[in-house]
């Protein structure tokens, strides 16, 4: 699962990003929170496909930078690179 936590402010800045999303069939869930947040949830199939999207449209430079300062978000995305769904539940390929 990918969450974005979006200010309730900025959300309308991010609806055309979102919509984006929509159109490389990518879906996601969107929440109302009281903490002023707008999370979105990107869950199963369309979380690999986008992780994937995001890692393969890096470039090699940032990748090897990433890799080396060893950030953790971009350590489970590359996970979620790896991973294909298998009757329903997501296994390591």
């Amino acid at each position: 699962m990918i969450k974005i936590s979006i200010g309730q402010v900025e959300f309308n800045e991010w609806e055309p990003i979102l919509s984006m999303l929509k159109n490389h069939d990518i879906d996601y869930e969107i929440f109302n929170s009281a903490k002023g947040e707008v999370p979105i949830f990107i869950r199963g199939n369309n979380a690999i496909n986008l992780a994937r999207k995001i890692f393969d449209t890096t470039p090699p430079v940032i990748r090897i930078l990433f890799d080396v300062l060893n950030i953790d978000k971009w350590n489970k995305l590359k996970q979620m690179t790896n991973l294909m769904p298998i009757g329903g539940i997501l296994k390591l390929r």
